[in-house]
């Protein structure tokens, strides 16, 4: 039976962010982050490999 069945108040679902639809600015974004995280990535292997 739902909350609301029950008499009580329900779960109501959190509205998501509202993001600009600006599809380049995003897709810049992640290729920054991407690109940040596979150095330090590189970065760790290396550190590990010389150890």
């Amino acid at each position: 039976m739902a909350e609301d069945e029950k008499g009580g108040e329900g779960i109501v679902p959190a509205e998501p962010p509202v993001v600009a639809d600006d599809g380049a600015a995003t897709d810049e974004l992640l290729k920054t982050e991407v690109e940040r995280v596979l150095l330090e990535n590189e970065a760790a292997f290396r550190e590990l490999v010389n150890r």
